[in-house]
């Protein structure tokens, strides 16, 4: 009777304290075999921003689809590089046996925690306080009836500037134009600003601050933007 009741403890609190485990921030690390070559995948599972990192290709913060524990589990994916890793987990997240799976194809990783991960600090890192006057602005697409938001960076002496605006390439892009760990708009605008240029960038449609929907929007829509940047009537 004794035994009995112990397996039902055990039965019982096993679930309660796998799932407490899962609420806290997690650090994996897993090495994919890539034409010979060892590729080290780390994923960043953090409470409110889940990324991936594969510094052998400098490639660092993007941001996962999904990352879900789901009983014994993990399940993760990243639609841009349609990348989906499926699972098992031994213990209190001691490792994590799966598949990883890209396109076509498919192949065996296994995670192992690795909490002392430091990230590559890129070079190019600006940080306030600025040696030029800066404000958040919002202006409209009157055509798409949508407000769109940015950052006007300007010499902070009075004078007649010339000035610039900062339109994003392809893909989603806020006003930073943050793409793995590096802000190349605001490294642009930085070094523009402080060369006696005014600088308008801002986020694209659906992103950051900006209203609108970015999936449904045409060249022609991203081109409207543009022009409603170039016509706002932003005060500085």
């Amino acid at each position: 009777m004794l035994n009995t009741i112990k397996f039902l403890l055990s039965f019982v609190l096993f679930p309660t304290i796998f799932l407490a485990a899962q609420s806290q921030d997690k650090i994996l690390s897993g090495v994919l075999q890539v034409g010979g070559k060892p590729v080290e995948l780390i994923f960043i599972l953090k409470e409110n921003k889940k990324t991936i990192d594969v510094p052998a290709q400098y490639a660092f913060d993007m941001e996962l689809t999904s990352a879900e524990f789901k009983g014994d589990s993990l399940f993760i994916t990243l639609d841009m590089m349609v990348m989906k890793y499926v699972g098992k987990v031994y213990g209190s997240i001691d490792s994590i046996s799966g598949t990883y799976t890209q396109g076509g194809g498919s192949m065996p990783l296994t995670l192992f925690p690795k909490p002392d991960y430091k990230q590559l600090e890129r070079n190019q890192k600006i940080t306030p306080p600025y040696p030029y006057f800066t404000t958040d602005v919002v202006f409209k697409n009157d055509e798409a009836n949508i407000d769109l938001a940015g950052t006007i960076t300007a010499p902070d002496t009075v004078g007649k500037y010339p000035a610039v605006i900062l339109v994003t390439g392809s893909g989603p892009q806020d006003r930073n134009e943050s793409l793995m760990g590096h802000k190349p708009f605001l490294v642009i605008a930085d070094w523009l600003t402080k060369n006696g240029i005014v600088v308008l960038r801002y986020d694209d449609r659906g992103v950051g601050k900006s209203k609108g929907n970015f999936k449904t929007g045409t060249t022609m829509d991203f081109a409207s933007d543009a022009s409603s940047a170039l016509k706002s009537p932003c005060d500085i």
